[in-house]
């Protein structure tokens, strides 16, 4: 069941005998498989097999939201997808909207209720179709919950309303396979690349002599490769101009 992606229960049962504990358990599986029977006539995730040209694509046909999880791999993986003929943005982290994003908080991870707050004002500031628009969320079975993200934050645009409730939200692979096998390549480059920067970041802050040099030279590092896509040039020569000017700072 877990593998085909179906919602089970397991009852366990055992000395402590309580017929409404049992009888509640039930009723709260009975409820997730109607919400999931339901929820799929809603929530339909594309199916792209790898040969599929991205212009045929539903990717093609819409505006790719991409979250900022990352402010040094996310702007080189969304230059990636750009590379890849895909109208792609990248949401923009803002305190003022991390403050409005509790709103819709009842107890969840606090990044599944920014980013769909994040999502829901770069919509309206960019005038966007919210029937045109794709929230990339990655498909994970890591711990936090993380692989219900997408099915959450569809629930939450669809309570929202004003049109959010067409915006797709769709769970895609972190290493863009589900795109082309090039874009899978080249986002590997971006996260190690995003890394090694960091690395060296990490290692030289404590010693700098001018308080954020070393996160300005950071800044700096990244738009090398990220104005160098689509990477024409070599990987290595990117790779070494950039960790160059983090060492130089």
């Amino acid at each position: 069941m877990d593998a085909h992606q179906k919602p089970y229960l397991i009852l366990q049962i055992d000395e402590h005998d309580s017929n409404v504990g049992y009888e509640t358990r039930i009723e709260a599986g009975i409820r997730s498989f109607r919400n999931h029977a339901a929820f799929d006539q809603q929530y339909v995730k594309p199916v792209l097999p790898i040969i599929t040209p991205p212009e045929k694509s539903i990717y093609a046909r819409k505006t790719i939201i991409f979250p900022n999880w990352d402010q040094l791999v996310a702007p080189l993986l969304v230059a990636n997808l750009k590379k890849q003929g895909l109208d792609v943005r990248l949401l923009e982290p803002d305190e003022e909207i991390i403050r409005k994003s509790m709103v819709h908080n009842t107890g969840q991870c606090l990044p599944l209720n920014i980013i769909t707050q994040e999502f829901i004002e770069f919509v309206r500031k960019n005038d966007l179709d919210p029937a045109d628009t794709m929230l990339w969320m990655v498909e994970t079975k890591l711990t936090c919950n993380i692989r219900l993200y997408p099915y959450y934050i569809k629930n939450l645009l669809d309570s929202y309303g004003g049109g959010l409730e067409k915006a797709i939200v769709y769970s895609g692979e972190v290493s863009h396979l589900d795109i082309s096998l090039t874009a899978c390549l080249n986002a590997y480059l971006a996260y190690m690349i995003g890394g090694l920067i960091r690395r060296l970041g990490c290692k030289i802050r404590p010693y700098e002599n001018i308080k954020g040099e070393t996160d300005h030279a950071i800044e700096e590092s990244i738009r090398i490769p990220n104005q160098s896509f689509p990477w024409k040039s070599s990987y290595g020569k990117i790779c070494y101009s950039s960790v160059k000017v983090v060492r130089k700072n």
